[in-house]
């Protein structure tokens, strides 16, 4: 049996999905592109669902899919994370693991626990990417410092400015090593504090009744209108256009029962 996600399939639908998917039991071949892999059990693979890939399978399979919306996945990937690349270190196993727990678990967590799951979990496949041979800088010792930093980011983000010098003398090393971790993965430290900062921004306005400008204020854009436009150019919309979708949404997250070849699937909020 096979399943195939064509071009013509792919022209006829609007939706973007950056998608994880693990084999609990079963063998699979999945093709993408010039990649041909036969996927056992505890395997994972990513796949972004703007490319055409193939299905083919010759017995019950079991397998988790984890649908992650493009723009949020845009968040933490890099631009050498590529589709239909093999995961395999212990942080997608990890991974793997918080999601069997996550699909058990799901829909019981109350209104205000999804939140801060999609985050955990969003937080882990970062992690996972970065750890990932080819994903982030390869050595431990780079990885470690990346992971280092940002949670100084994370720390310091009502801080008015986060420059490289200040990085650097927080972490004991020089400018020139932390321009290199990000860039090593085509990224810039001000654009890694942009991100963050918006997405701290995308919290607030989901879970408070705070202004557009207090929210700004609070995250250290000029004012409303600057965070309006960086919001609208990251997200697809705009502060006031994201809360009234929040407010229009009835399901934040979808966790469905499949039998047979389709196993289990989580559908990842966008915000």
């Amino acid at each position: 049996m096979s399943v195939a996600r064509t071009k013509s399939l792919i022209a006829d639908s609007d939706d973007h999905f950056a998608v994880l998917i693990a084999i609990q039991e079963g063998d699979e071949v999945f093709t993408v592109g010039n990649s041909r892999m036969e996927l056992t059990a505890g395997d994972m693979v990513l796949w972004d669902s703007h490319q055409p890939a193939k299905f083919e399978i010759d017995r019950m399979v079991r397998k988790r899919s984890l649908m992650i919306p493009g723009q949020v996945f845009d968040l933490i990937r890099g631009p050498k994370t590529r589709s239909g690349k093999l995961l395999s270190s212990p942080a997608s196993q990890l991974l793997g693991d918080y999601l069997g727990v996550l699909t058990n678990s799901v829909q019981a967590l109350p209104q205000q626990s999804l939140s801060s799951a999609r985050n955990a979990t969003l937080e882990l496949i970062a992690g996972m990417l970065r750890s990932e041979p080819g994903g982030e800088p390869g050595a431990g010792t780079a990885v470690a410092l990346r992971t280092a930093i940002e949670s100084w980011i994370d720390a310091h983000l009502r801080d008015n400015a986060i420059t490289p010098a200040q990085v650097a003398a927080a972490h004991s090393v020089s400018v020139r090593t932390v321009n290199r971790v990000f860039a090593e993965n085509g990224d810039t430290l001000g654009a890694v504090v942009r991100r963050r900062r918006l997405m701290r921004a995308r919290a607030d306005l989901e879970a408070t009744q705070h202004s557009v400008a207090a929210i700004a204020a609070r995250w250290n854009f000029s004012d409303a209108s600057h965070l309006t436009r960086s919001f609208k150019q990251q997200f697809g919309l705009s502060p006031s256009a994201f809360r009234a979708e929040l407010r229009d949404r009835t399901t934040e997250v979808t966790a469905t029962e499949f039998t047979a070849t389709t196993g289990e699937h989580l559908l990842l909020p966008a915000s």
